[in-house]
């Protein structure tokens, strides 16, 4: 219960707490989003086929029938009219004409009959309405094909429809009304509304129902206010002419002479007559421009319907679940990171992966929000840094100042990157174990005043100390003139035993250079015997709950406590263990010095001398050596008398010396029963 309690702590409330910011920022800044969500648009706009032509009202065509005719604008509707009939001599499929006729000709009633007739003889004109305030009488211009269940339109209470001789001849028609968002972009169409119980539905849906009849609606990924995202096409995908091309080009086929166009390059086209001339108001802001022609708008749209082409927008309750896991699990890898480095990698990451993600999917039509996932990584990096910084740092420090005396700066900075190596209730291991002891130093400090003696073994105690540090090597204590190391922890290396046994060598290099010191001051020379020995060991803080040190117990240190005492019996320097010496044997010369059977143990352990580094060790030494293994054989086989020979022809080699004496005493007292173990 409690372990849940503390994850419950350090994980999900500062994911919870996180997600609560990100889903804040996300909402207060929204308008952010929308400019991704333009970019995006804009940086995927793609080509369509399509069978769409405009048809524009453009400056030139009001200056033209200005100037030349001397007709200003609103132009009387027998224009409209030639051009439906231009197209019906084409053969074009649709006619959409983008504008109100709410009102009766300005130049009379027999305007508005000549575009009536043109509309009826072509059959297929589709016309714009709008809903207002107004309660004007319901018109017969509501859809019969059943909406989707999910869809619940908005409410209207008033229409502004075409006059009822143009809307007799509709061969349908739909509403334009666009609603801009907050910041005035146009990135949806509205398709559906409410009326008196009845449903009116966009003019884009409108004409696809009846270019396509077989169009589904509950397929299209329409909102639930029945809204639709549009996707956006590049203009060049559309052919586009001025009306006054079209309208001069129905005159010249009405007197019998060449149009300016050809009729063919309108066959099965559906054609959308709209404005762009900025006096007539239909500009409207988009993500591709913010002075758009309405009526592209109401052709994009179509032309998602005809193509079944719809940016799907992933619902905003999967969006959020994903963003609270993405939180959680770039929490949880930015925690075990070990390092700032790590961490920043991680989180470009982590930040490019879902930005490139959001923009393959809106390539291929599915629209993610993307500034949530940018806060989530934003605010987790920034927390998981202030949490390490806050709270391991705290743990970095206090490691410091435990460790920074006992260990190498090289070892410490590895301890503080990773304190997961130091096992603070203690764990059981194998490490390499060091003991140091001066031989004479009693006799020194008893003709030596107290201060001096205190001040001479400080300076022993502080090059022993760099020694040990320099050798990557975790300082224990000092017991007197006494020094205790080890290796393997907190921090544990392959040359962990080498780096011991080198320890144990320039120890002995750095005595001689203090004994020239105390030479000069009249004092007599120190020795030094220290053992190694490598094996499991319990490592940890050991002590009471007030007081306690992080140090190695086990038989294996004890043995090499042992080792150190047993160099004054062979008068060695240096004993090590067999697991030292086969663990560094391709480093350093060894000579197999005894097979002894400690105290309190059962199995005997071989015991070798540690006799320098390879490649430094003088010739005359290695032949000496080779010369004590093989009376070393001769004594393990019991020919005493042959080991002895051996022995005694080794000059100035106390353990040669030790040999000599015992195979004499062992060839006048022959043993019963031998095995070489002391």
């Amino acid at each position: 219960m409690q372990r849940i309690i503390k994850l419950i702590k350090k994980t999900l409330i500062p994911v919870l707490i996180i997600f609560l910011i990100v889903f804040f920022f996300s909402i207060i800044l929204k308008e952010y989003e929308n400019k991704i969500y333009d970019f995006k648009v804009r940086l995927f706009l793609e080509k369509t086929e399509s069978q769409i032509v405009f048809i524009d009202i453009d400056q030139k065509s009001i200056d033209f029938y200005n100037d030349e005719f001397q007709i200003p604008w609103p132009w009387p509707r027998s224009f409209y009219a030639k051009a439906i009939d231009f197209f019906n001599k084409s053969g074009a499929k649709a006619v959409f004409i983008d504008l109100i006729f709410s009102e009766e000709s300005i130049y009379g009633e027999e305007e508005d009959n000549k575009l009536a007739i043109s509309m009826k003889n072509f059959r297929n004109v589709f016309l714009p309405f709008y809903f207002n305030g107004n309660k004007n009488k319901n018109k017969n211009i509501f859809i019969k094909t059943k909406i989707p269940d999910f869809v619940s339109p908005p409410i209207r209470t008033g229409i502004l429809p075409p006059i009822k001789t143009l809307h007799l001849f509709c061969k349908g028609s739909g509403f334009v009304s666009q609603t801009q968002e907050n910041d005035g972009i146009i990135r949806n169409l509205n398709h559906f509304i409410s009326f008196k119980g009845k449903i009116a539905v966009s003019l884009p849906l409108s004409m696809a129902l009846n270019l396509k009849p077989e169009l589904d609606l509950n397929k299209i990924p329409f909102s639930k206010k029945g809204s639709l995202k549009i996707k956006f096409y590049k203009e060049d995908s559309f052919s586009k002419y001025s009306i006054d091309e079209i309208i001069q080009s129905q005159v010249s086929l009405t007197e019998g002479k060449i149009p300016q166009l050809k009729t063919e390059l309108f066959r099965d086209k559906i054609i959308f007559i709209g404005s762009s001339a900025p006096g007539l108001l239909d500009l409207r802001p988009t993500p591709l421009d913010p002075k758009s022609p309405g009526y592209l708008l109401n052709a994009f749209s179509l032309i998602n319907f005809l193509n079944n082409d719809y940016i799907y927008s992933v619902h905003i309750l999967i969006q959020w679940i994903i963003i609270f896991i993405l939180i959680l699990l770039l929490n949880y890898f930015l925690m075990a990171s070990k390092n700032y480095i790590n961490q920043i990698f991680i989180s470009i990451l982590t930040l490019l992966f879902f930005i490139l993600l959001n923009f393959f999917l809106f390539k291929h039509n599915y629209n993610f929000n993307l500034l949530p996932f940018i806060y989530g990584v934003f605010f987790t990096s920034i927390f998981v840094v202030y949490y390490k910084y806050q709270i391991e740092g705290k743990e970095k420090r206090f490691l410091k100042k435990a460790f920074q005396n006992y260990l190498s700066p090289v070892l410490l900075t590895e301890l503080i990157n990773n304190p997961h190596k130091l096992s603070i209730g203690g764990e059981k291991k194998q490490l390499t174990v060091f003991f140091s002891d001066l031989a004479g130093f009693t006799t020194i400090s008893e003709k030596l005043p107290p201060e001096e003696v205190i001040n001479l073994l400080n300076t022993y105690l502080e090059r022993m100390t760099y020694v040990v540090l320099k050798n990557k090597g975790y300082l224990d204590k000092f017991e007197g003139d006494a020094v205790m190391a080890f290796w393997g922890a907190p921090v544990q290396s392959e040359t962990d035993a080498k780096d011991a046994l080198r320890t144990g060598l320039e120890s002995i290099k750095e005595l001689k250079e203090l004994n020239k010191v105390f030479s000069k001051q009249g004092l007599p020379e120190l020795g030094m015997r220290i053992g190694i020995n490598t094996g499991d060991m319990i490592v940890g803080n050991i002590g009471s709950a007030n007081r306690f040190e992080y140090t190695v117990i086990g038989d294996s240190v004890n043995l090499a406590a042992r080792l150190e005492g047993i160099n004054k019996q062979y008068q060695t320097e240096i004993i090590c263990g067999n697991i030292t010496k086969k663990l560094a044997e391709n480093a350093f010369i060894f000579r197999k010095l005894d097979i002894v059977r400690v105290k309190g143990k059962e199995e005997p352990t071989e015991i070798f001398e540690v006799i320098g580094e390879c490649g430094e060790v003088k010739e005359s030494i290695l032949k000496k050596i080779q010369m004590y293994d093989r009376g070393f054989k001769y004594y393990m086989k019991g020919n005493f008398v042959e080991a002895l020979q051996v022995f005694k022809s080794i000059k100035d080699d106390p353990p040669s010396k030790i040999f000599t004496k015992r195979c004499t005493d062992l060839i006048k007292n022959p043993p019963e029963k031998w095995d070489g173990v002391i």
